[in-house]
Formats: structure tokens, C-alpha cells, sequence
């Protein structure tokens, strides 16, 4: 569907802070990068919205991979408990909401070692802790 191709480029080649043309201003091989969920989120999204998953993978590969990725998971209705007022049209829908979640929980179960799931539920201090392990085994 050429609709589905055509909204899945401009998803991966619009002005983004952290667009492949983009990324040397941000510094050189070797220096510590964190970026706030570009592909993982692209894929969850477009999914949810439709757009066949296999096809935004396909389009995202010309993006650098992440050496780490880590998803805080929490259920849906946590997530409304946590912040009950939604102004945006991707937040404000619980069953989009379920959708998005369950590609990303998809994602990032075959996303190999480097791809994780934390539970966000649990104590931030906790979460911390658990989040700086996994960036040391990579660094």
C-alpha cells in the first residue's frame, strides 16, 4: 500500500534531533549517547497505527542500531493511574495505548540480549540501579 509506505518515510526521514544526518553533532565514535526511544517507539506506533510491522523495520534499518535498549513497562491503566490527563492523540486512547505496548513488548522480546524489559512498577531507586547495570555491561 503506497499510503502506508509513504507515511513510513516521512516517519523515518523527517527533521528529527537524532536523524542519521544528524547524529556526528552529537559527538565522536566512543562518546556515550542516550537517545529517548526513536526506532522502538516509530515501530510501536506505526504498528498501532496499521502500518505492517514488517515494513517499518524494513524502513528503520538504515537508522544506527542502539547498543542498549531499555523498555520501562507498565501496564496501560498504571500508566493513566500515574498521569490521568492526556492532551496528546498516541496517549490519550487506552486501546492504542494496549497496541503500542504489546508491539513493543514484541520488539524487544526478539530483540536479542542488548534489547530489555524492566518492570517500571517497582521503586525508581530500584529501576535505577537495574538500568545503570545494563548500561555498564555495555560500556
Amino acid at each position: 500500500n503506497y499510503a502506508s509506505d509513504a507515511v513510513c518515510t516521512i516517519r523515518v526521514t523527517s527533521p528529527s534531533p537524532i536523524g542519521p544526518m544528524s547524529l556526528s553533532v552529537y559527538g565522536d565514535a566512543g562518546d556515550l549517547l542516550i537517545l529517548d526511544r526513536y526506532t522502538p517507539s516509530a515501530l510501536a506506533y506505526g504498528a498501532a497505527d496499521g502500518l505492517p510491522l514488517e515494513l517499518l523495520e524494513r524502513v528503520h534499518e538504515c537508522l544506527p542500531r542502539p547498543d542498549v535498549a531499555v523498555l520501562l513497562d507498565i501496564p496501560v491503566e498504571e500508566s493513566f493511574r500515574r498521569r490521568p490527563v492526556r492532551d496528546n492523540q498516541y496517549e490519550s486512547k487506552r486501546e492504542r495505548l494496549e497496541a503500542a505496548r504489546q508491539v513493543y513488548l514484541d520488539v524487544f522480546a526478539r530483540g536479542g540480549e542488548r534489547w530489555r524489559t524492566i518492570n517500571g512498577c517497582r521503586p525508581v531507586a530500584e529501576i535505577t540501579e537495574e538500568i545503570a547495570c545494563i548500561v555498564e555491561e555495555v560500556i
